[in-house]
């Protein structure tokens, strides 16, 4: 119903029950696509053996399902980081169709630093933001982002606070409005100026 009223909105798959290595074969051994796969640790800059592994059953399942689009986590303040930040996000270009890394709403400075530095190295790829996006400093965010994640609570049952979540959805749709609308208007200007 959520994404019925919010066309901008994807749904996506984690599978906090399996291993990163295992995820891919599960989708593959059991026929199922998924628009988006998010795999929290992807090994890149910390296990090349594993990291390669990893984006091989990205590859075979994407043969199966090429619109499928795989979200890989890097430089996750709960992970080991790796000793070349910096090398490990030019790498990740490499290994999966959407980068995806924390922010954390406590250190907010620090965390605005850690997305520039992602866009200013990653370029045209696309990146994803977890954690931390709330209707406050979204504005400050849309322009350095393509995809982000809405902060949910799991366990046994699943939580999601649906008052913050409309809030950052709509701030999101009149951003993303507004981007087109300059987008539109520029184009027209460049038309005009052949």
């Amino acid at each position: 119903e959520f994404k019925n009223n919010n066309q901008n909105l994807k749904i996506g798959h984690n599978f906090k029950n399996l291993k990163p290595i295992e995820v891919f074969d599960y989708l593959i051994n059991n026929n199922i696509c998924v628009d988006y796969i998010w795999i929290e640790t992807t090994y890149v800059g910390i296990n090349k053996a594993k990291a390669k592994l990893l984006k091989s059953k990205w590859e075979i399942y994407k043969k199966l399902y090429e619109n499928s689009l795989y979200i890989g986590g890097v430089l996750y303040d709960n992970q080991i980081q790796p000793l070349n930040p910096n090398y490990t996000i030019t790498l990740a270009n490499n290994y999966m169709d959407i980068v995806s890394t924390t922010y954390l709403k406590n250190e907010k400075t620090l965390s605005f630093l850690k997305i520039q530095s992602f866009r200013n190295i990653l370029k045209e790829k696309k990146l994803c933001v977890v954690n931390g996006i709330n209707a406050n400093n979204i504005q400050k965010l849309f322009p350095f982002i393509d995809y982000f994640f809405i902060f949910f609570f799991y366990d046994d049952n699943f939580y999601i606070n649906e008052k913050e979540l409309n809030l950052v959805v709509t701030k999101f749709n009149e951003l993303l409005q507004e981007f087109q609308e300059k987008l539109e208007k520029k184009q027209v200007e460049e038309k005009k100026q052949t």
